[in-house]
């Protein structure tokens, strides 16, 4: 499996999962971003690898969110 790498989406995301006040989904990443839901969940999910952003399963999808310590820093 390939990692995808784009330092620059990676941080935008990271902005805006800082920026919001409660967990977001894989579409609200990707509209706001402004890329493809399944490059938005490609990132997503890779970031939770390297374990900047944190996820859950919900009965509907998967939410992301960054644990405030970690914004902080």
């Amino acid at each position: 499996m390939q990692k995808f790498n784009n330092s620059k989406l990676e941080k935008k995301i990271v902005d805006l999962l800082k920026e919001t006040e409660i967990p977001c989904s894989v579409d609200f990443v990707a509209h706001n971003v402004g890329i493809a839901w399944g490059t938005a969940r490609a990132i997503l999910l890779n970031l939770v690898i390297d374990g900047r952003v944190q996820t859950q399963k919900t009965t509907k999808s998967l939410i992301f969110w960054v644990e405030k310590e970690a914004a902080t820093e």
